[in-house]
């Protein structure tokens, strides 16, 4: 399966997406305060729904102006 992997600054709230782990991993040695999330899809739709999730979450950031 194919995955993306969201590596997420906790304290300014920003997301960084990766098409692979050692993308990932250097960015989370570079900071540990930083998480890692996999994501795996099977088809195009479903990157069309993690596309929305993201859109979501960078509004609701914005919102609760954490940006």
């Amino acid at each position: 399966m194919p995955k993306i992997y969201e590596v997420r600054d906790r304290q300014t709230k920003k997301s960084v997406y990766c098409g692979s782990f050692p993308q990932a991993r250097r960015m989370l040695l570079e900071d540990p305060s930083r998480t890692v999330a996999e994501m795996e899809y099977d088809y195009k739709w479903q990157l069309v729904v993690m596309m929305n999730d993201v859109y979501r979450q960078g509004r609701d950031d914005v919102s609760s102006r954490v940006d």
